[in-house]
């Protein structure tokens, strides 16, 4: 019985989703269909990708996971079925891959033939089509998706300089500036000799916090507060309250970590 995630951007109110669910339960009436969000906003493939990237470890290994935001095919931009990880992933291969893994290298794909006839919204037998030739065992190859724009942050000896990546529903600001990398400039400078203070700057030099904090919790209700999250990435938040809104922060905003050696 195979279990499908889909990801979209296709409101519940619309006849898209259950369109697809109906054509996938008349090929596999068992299988399972788990919705991961159709509250992506419109044609948001970064949004798309953070929340399916951060989400589908969590699934059984062989669950196959539908990635329809933007998924109309159209010249260069071909449907393709891709496994990493001993999970499966269907959406179009446009450079979106590298936001959902950090390395290609491994991942291996089949491309979905095109589907003949006339409409607007064909992604629907696409997606039904790489279901059907990955519970097949259709043959897949290494090395065959398209490179594209992965963010990382840019870790430097006495800085890293990211931006945030992604706001969600309570207005908390998540960075692409990771634990790990934040560790590693601060250990580096510690074995120099030097415990360094750090300053965080959140969109210029004005909007700034000199302390992370263990969670929401860590600081009065209404106040701002820095932590790395569940994910290990960098989160700035207002302890019951909105801090996009508050600072008018959104996924363009860049944020710099400055460490000063004492």
């Amino acid at each position: 019985m195979p279990l499908i995630t889909i990801t979209s951007d296709w409101s519940k109110n619309d006849w898209y989703l259950p369109v697809l669910k109906g054509k996938l339960l008349g090929l596999y009436p068992s299988a399972s269909i788990v919705d991961i969000s159709n509250s992506i906003r419109p044609f948001d493939i970064y949004q798309a990708c953070f929340v399916l990237r951060h989400s589908y470890k969590s699934f059984p290994v062989g669950s196959i996971h539908i990635l329809a935001v933007n998924s109309e095919p159209e010249p260069g931009h071909r449907i393709v079925a891709a496994r990493k990880d001993g999970h499966y992933f269907v959406s179009v291969d446009d450079g979106r891959f590298p936001l959902l893994f950090d390395d290609l290298s491994q991942v291996c794909s089949f491309e979905v033939e095109q589907v003949g006839g006339g409409g607007t919204f064909k992604a629907a037998d696409y997606f039904c089509r790489a279901v059907e030739g990955i519970l097949s065992g259709r043959e897949m190859k290494e090395g065959l998706l398209r490179a594209g724009g992965a963010e990382h942050a840019a870790v430097l000896p006495d800085k890293i300089t990211g931006r945030v990546v992604y706001i969600d529903s309570y207005g908390n600001a998540i960075t692409n500036i990771s634990k790990r990398d934040f560790l590693k400039v601060y250990e580096m400078a510690s074995q120099q000799g030097h415990i360094p203070d750090f300053t965080i700057y959140v969109g210029g030099p004005y909007l700034k916090f000199e302390d992370i904090h263990e969670g929401y919790n860590s600081v009065v209700q209404g106040n701002e507060v820095a932590f790395f999250n569940s994910l290990d990435l960098l989160e700035f938040a207002v302890n019951k309250g909105n801090f996009a809104a508050a600072e008018d922060v959104d996924p363009t905003t860049e944020v710099l970590v400055r460490f000063i050696k004492m």
